[in-house]
């Protein structure tokens, strides 16, 4: 894993197979560190999503939550540009 040491850098990609848009906290020459953002409050039974204070979808009044760890994937599996609309607000970003 290569996370960026600047912040700046993190973006939204969509995560193709997965159909959801992702967080990239990281990347290295073949593969993107990756943090996934959803509308569920949790993953599963015992795992809690964080809420975001601001969804960064700024179209979406819903609520926002990221999952509590990072995955990596090939970049293959995401799309080839950030989606540019959507933003992390600061406060946010501290906790990622």
């Amino acid at each position: 894993m290569a996370f960026y040491t600047n912040k700046k850098k993190i973006h939204i990609r969509h995560h193709i197979k997965k159909k959801h848009n992702s967080i990239i906290v990281g990347e290295d020459k073949d593969n993107y560190d990756y943090i996934t953002i959803t509308h569920s409050p949790r993953k599963d039974k015992t795992h809690l999503n964080n809420k975001f204070y601001r969804n960064p979808n700024l179209s979406d009044n819903s609520d926002s939550y990221y999952e509590n760890r990072i995955r990596v994937d090939v970049k293959n599996n995401f799309s080839k540009n950030s989606i540019k609309s959507w933003s992390i607000s600061l406060k946010d970003l501290k906790k990622i």
